[in-house]
Protein backbone atom coordinates (compact mmCIF):
# COMPACT_ATOMS: atom_id res chain seq x y z
CA UNK A 1 0.00 0.00 0.00
CA UNK A 2 1.08 3.54 -1.12
CA UNK A 3 0.07 4.93 2.29
CA UNK A 4 2.06 2.51 4.72
CA UNK A 5 5.44 2.99 1.89
CA UNK A 6 5.17 6.81 2.53
CA UNK A 7 4.89 6.52 6.79
CA UNK A 8 1.03 6.89 7.00
CA UNK A 9 0.02 4.61 9.57
CA UNK A 10 -3.12 5.01 11.93
CA UNK A 11 -5.38 8.06 12.12
CA UNK A 12 -2.97 9.66 14.73
CA UNK A 13 -2.63 13.26 13.45
CA UNK A 14 1.29 13.54 12.68
CA UNK A 15 3.24 16.24 11.02
CA UNK A 16 4.50 15.53 7.42
CA UNK A 17 5.57 18.57 6.32
CA UNK A 18 5.51 22.03 4.87
CA UNK A 19 4.09 23.63 2.07
CA UNK A 20 4.83 27.05 0.83
CA UNK A 21 2.14 29.31 -1.44
CA UNK A 22 3.53 32.06 -4.04
CA UNK A 23 2.97 34.75 -1.38
CA UNK A 24 5.30 32.73 1.04
CA UNK A 25 2.43 31.83 3.07
CA UNK A 26 3.02 28.79 4.85
CA UNK A 27 1.04 25.77 6.17
CA UNK A 28 2.04 22.58 8.21
CA UNK A 29 0.33 19.60 6.53
CA UNK A 30 -0.69 16.79 9.38
CA UNK A 31 -2.33 14.37 6.84
CA UNK A 32 -0.64 11.99 5.17
CA UNK A 33 0.00 13.06 1.41
CA UNK A 34 -1.18 10.14 0.03
CA UNK A 35 -4.55 10.53 1.75
CA UNK A 36 -4.87 13.72 0.10
CA UNK A 37 -4.10 13.00 -3.22
CA UNK A 38 -5.60 9.58 -3.77
CA UNK A 39 -8.85 10.25 -4.78
CA UNK A 40 -7.86 13.61 -6.87
CA UNK A 41 -7.96 13.89 -10.50
CA UNK A 42 -4.60 14.78 -10.11
CA UNK A 43 -3.46 11.64 -8.64
CA UNK A 44 -5.47 9.19 -11.50
CA UNK A 45 -3.61 11.75 -13.99
CA UNK A 46 -0.17 10.95 -12.78
CA UNK A 47 -1.06 7.55 -12.86
CA UNK A 48 -2.22 7.30 -16.10
CA UNK A 49 1.04 9.79 -17.06
CA UNK A 50 3.05 7.32 -15.56
CA UNK A 51 1.68 4.29 -17.56
CA UNK A 52 1.43 6.70 -20.52
CA UNK A 53 4.99 7.22 -20.45
CA UNK A 54 5.35 3.24 -20.92
CA UNK A 55 3.39 3.04 -23.66
CA UNK A 56 0.00 2.06 -21.99
CA UNK A 57 -3.76 4.14 -22.25
CA UNK A 58 -6.37 3.96 -19.53
CA UNK A 59 -9.40 2.79 -22.01
CA UNK A 60 -9.23 0.37 -24.77
CA UNK A 61 -8.02 1.27 -28.27
CA UNK A 62 -6.11 4.02 -29.65
CA UNK A 63 -5.45 7.28 -28.61
CA UNK A 64 -8.68 8.82 -30.55
CA UNK A 65 -10.56 6.29 -28.03
CA UNK A 66 -9.12 8.30 -25.10
CA UNK A 67 -10.96 10.65 -22.90
CA UNK A 68 -10.28 14.28 -24.40
CA UNK A 69 -9.30 15.68 -21.31
CA UNK A 70 -7.23 13.43 -20.41
CA UNK A 71 -4.87 13.51 -23.39
CA UNK A 72 -4.70 16.96 -23.09
CA UNK A 73 -3.51 16.60 -19.43
CA UNK A 74 -0.82 13.84 -20.69
CA UNK A 75 0.16 15.97 -23.22
CA UNK A 76 0.49 19.10 -20.79
CA UNK A 77 2.97 17.02 -18.46
CA UNK A 78 4.85 15.91 -21.85
CA UNK A 79 5.13 19.32 -22.70
CA UNK A 80 6.05 20.94 -18.97
CA UNK A 81 8.16 18.01 -17.83
CA UNK A 82 11.51 18.31 -19.73
CA UNK A 83 11.35 21.90 -18.52
CA UNK A 84 10.48 20.72 -14.94
CA UNK A 85 13.94 18.20 -15.47
CA UNK A 86 16.16 20.80 -16.76
CA UNK A 87 15.21 23.34 -14.01
CA UNK A 88 15.64 20.48 -11.43
CA UNK A 89 18.97 19.63 -12.74
CA UNK A 90 20.12 23.09 -12.42
CA UNK A 91 18.90 23.98 -8.92
CA UNK A 92 20.47 20.62 -8.07
CA UNK A 93 23.30 21.71 -9.69
CA UNK A 94 23.42 25.28 -7.68
CA UNK A 95 23.35 23.48 -4.61
CA UNK A 96 26.37 21.36 -5.37
CA UNK A 97 28.36 24.47 -6.16
CA UNK A 98 27.11 26.04 -3.12
CA UNK A 99 28.36 23.13 -1.22
CA UNK A 100 31.79 22.88 -2.84
CA UNK A 101 31.83 26.87 -1.41
CA UNK A 102 31.15 25.97 1.85
CA UNK A 103 33.65 23.29 1.86
CA UNK A 104 36.19 25.43 0.64
CA UNK A 105 35.42 28.24 2.58
CA UNK A 106 35.38 26.36 5.96
CA UNK A 107 39.15 24.41 4.71
CA UNK A 108 40.57 28.18 4.07
CA UNK A 109 39.34 28.89 7.31
CA UNK A 110 41.04 26.04 9.01
CA UNK A 111 44.28 27.07 6.99
CA UNK A 112 44.60 30.52 9.02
Amino acid sequence: MVAKAWGCRGTKAKYYFTVEDDDGNEEKIWRCPYAILKNTDVWQVMKYFRLYRQGFLPTAGGVLDQPMKLMEALDFLSLVLPDYQEEAKKREKAGEKFQEKLKAKSNSGRAN
